[in-house]
């Protein structure tokens, strides 16, 4: 018991030290826990780390590479060691996320007839309210069924969860309903695997000292605008969580997943360009699917339900928008006429004025040699953590969160960690911003 409250600075706590130092059974059990806090770099040979994480190549994903970032000591636990623990039945965001995934992909898609991959559906601007619940209520049902054992034994608690679900899942879809009546960016592709066909080959691998580096992951959505010859890629995460994204996390590794994922799709999608085209990297987006439940005022609402109920529902869908408003970064000029811009740019990252030119003091789009900039940089993130792999670096080092939040908070595996919750861990401070502006522009120097 003294060990779970070792770190408290109380009376109580020197007090029951002091007793134990001076026991004759307990006092070499002082002494050699004592010797094994004791802070030291955690490492593995790299025979192990060649046995445990490259026997055929390093496979990794752009998740796994965040994971590592956050404490190598939890990523080697979870996937050098292959600890688990058990997952209760239950309305988990990682279900709520898979369920949304497939919901959503079913609404705006339909199979083609000739390749059986799914593709955008033209009708989708066109579908009513009533056509997408329809479609989400057997998506959801269907998973439920399949995945978590039906209906039996969920509590009611668990079913108005589920329908809770189902309705921030409706209002996402008509979002995107809404976006896609005035977007030319047009779907080209859906959980689009980065691991090759079938899984087998990943399509984008390159060598870190004599190891072969596999990246692999799934692409959520990836949308393209045709103009002029060129075929602009932007690509789409659903988010489910509280994430967005983050300059600062970037240049500590733990925001890549997007970046690493625009630079493998531009080259492995050069199969969707037309004739005489090229695909070029237009950007990243969140989209965020949450509860959202606007409210208004008396007033609005009466005024609005004078025009009639298609006006307050209207208002209701745009006020929902701004919430689910997505974030990312993205180029400007080149890819602005693609962009729905109505409702002062709400479907977009932007904001724009009534002109629809950019609001100045909103989110500003990037320049094609920054963006080009951040994809190498995140590629370097990436091999380096190849690297300190490959030397066995699995050092118990969480970072903390701008928030003060450590990931020590949820692991799962802080039982059997030499330093959870340490005193002083590494912080991604706002100035990480700025460190990696200076890195971006070495790297657009270099390239020149």
């Amino acid at each position: 018991k003294y060990l779970e409250h070792s770190r408290e600075k109380t009376l109580s706590t020197a007090n029951i030290l002091s007793s134990l130092s001076s026991s004759i059974e307990y006092s070499a059990r002082i002494e050699n826990a004592e010797r094994q806090a004791e802070p030291r770099t955690e490492a593995i040979s790299e025979q192990l780390s060649k046995q445990l994480f490259f026997r055929h190549g390093l496979n990794i994903s752009a998740t796994r590479v965040s994971d590592y970032y956050k404490c190598p000591f939890s990523y080697f636990c979870k996937y050098g060691l292959r600890l688990t623990s058990p997952q209760a039945v239950g309305i988990t965001p990682q279900i709520t996320g898979n369920i949304a995934h497939l919901c959503l992909e079913r609404v705006m898609s339909v199979p083609d007839e000739k390749s059986g991959r799914r593709v955008y559906n033209k009708d989708f601007p066109r579908l009513t309210d009533e056509d997408l619940l329809e479609i989400i209520d057997v998506c959801t049902d269907s998973y439920i069924s399949e995945e978590l054992g039906g209906d039996y034994g969920k509590s009611l608690t668990f079913k108005l969860a589920v329908e809770r679900l189902k309705q921030s899942v409706l209002h996402m879809a008509i979002n995107f309903r809404e976006e896609m009546k005035g977007s030319l960016f047009i779907p080209a592709a859906f959980e689009y695997d980065l691991s090759g066909k079938n899984g087998v080959k990943s399509v984008m691998s390159f060598s870190v000292d004599g190891e072969k580096v596999n990246l692999r992951g799934m692409i959520d959505r990836a949308d393209l605008y045709r103009a002029d010859g060129v075929a602009w890629l932007r690509i789409i995460d659903y988010k489910t969580g509280n994430q967005t994204f983050d300059e600062s996390e970037v240049y500590n590794g733990l925001d890549l997943q997007m970046l690493i994922y625009l630079l493998a799709a531009t080259s492995a999608m050069s199969g969707l360009a037309e004739s005489g085209e090229q695909i070029l990297p237009a950007g990243i987006m969140y989209s965020h699917i949450r509860f959202v439940s606007p409210t208004l005022d008396e007033e609005t609402v009466a005024a609005l339900e004078e025009k009639g109920a298609f006006a307050l529902e209207e208002k209701l869908q745009l006020e929902r928008a701004k919430e689910y408003k997505p974030d990312g970064m993205m180029l400007g000029e080149e890819i602005y006429e693609g962009l729905n811009r109505t409702n002062g740019g709400v479907y977009t990252i932007f904001r724009f004025n009534k002109d629809l030119t950019p609001v100045k003091n909103s989110t500003q789009p990037v320049t094609q040699n920054k963006l080009l900039a951040m994809e190498k940089f995140a590629l370097g993130k990436v091999e380096q953590m190849a690297r300190r792999l490959k030397h066995g670096d699995i050092d118990s080092d969480p970072i903390q969160f701008k928030n003060g939040r450590l990931p020590c908070s949820y692991c799962d595996f802080r039982g059997v960690c030499r330093n959870p919750d340490p005193r002083d861990p590494r912080t991604v401070s706002p100035d990480d911003k700025d460190r990696l502006n200076a890195e971006l522009e070495k790297i657009m120097t270099n390239a020149e």
